[in-house]
């Protein structure tokens, strides 16, 4: 693994990057909260009426549960749940956490990157190809746990209060032995 670019096309255009923001998600949740810290998962105004009625999403039933953090990455990965990134944000203070998302940013480089939520709801939520490169070369290199979480096809999580719930990986790519791990998302400003 040399980084080496062997295309390239609008590196350094800035573009709404959806729910790939929640790789900026976890990886600052692990910094700035203990991995063992119960976080209550609250409904948001920000989830839309379709995936609150999905019956397939398990976070329906987990509204006023605890869990731990370490437990949470499943479903924000795995799942792409808007839920759990929201309360994890919330648990911190959501301006503070978003602002340490950016800051993230900057440290890695990804000066064109900006994180207005940890979802990935807002079209403010922007970076550029090169930016993601960094990103994702930061997760392979230094934070492996992201990409592993990212390719786990089910996992069942219990909460504090004894309830069990299953998630199954919305990532098409997750049964690709290639796969090394990552995420997608879609928004309308994303495309």
């Amino acid at each position: 693994y040399t980084g080496a670019i062997f295309a390239q096309k609008e590196l350094s255009g800035p573009v709404a990057i959806a729910s790939i923001t929640k790789l900026m998600t976890a990886i600052v949740s692990n910094e700035v909260i203990s991995y063992l810290r119960q976080i209550e998962v609250v409904a948001t105004s920000t989830s839309s009426t379709s995936e609150a009625l999905d019956p397939l999403l398990a976070h329906n039933a987990m509204i006023g549960e605890h869990f731990e953090l370490g437990k949470l990455q499943y479903p924000l990965l795995m799942e792409s749940n808007n839920w759990v990134a929201q309360s994890i944000a919330e648990n911190y203070g959501k301006t503070i956490f978003t602002r340490r998302m950016n800051e993230k940013a900057r440290a890695l480089g990804m000066n064109n990157t900006n994180f207005a939520d940890s979802l990935g709801l807002s079209a403010d939520n922007t970076s550029t190809p090169y930016d993601l490169f960094l990103l994702a070369r930061y997760l392979y290199q230094k934070d492996t746990f992201v990409l592993k979480i990212s390719k786990v096809k089910e996992k069942t999580i219990t909460s504090k209060e004894g309830n069990s719930f299953v998630f199954y990986n919305f990532n098409h790519f997750a049964d690709d032995p290639r796969f090394v791990g990552g995420k997608v998302g879609q928004t309308t400003a994303a495309g």
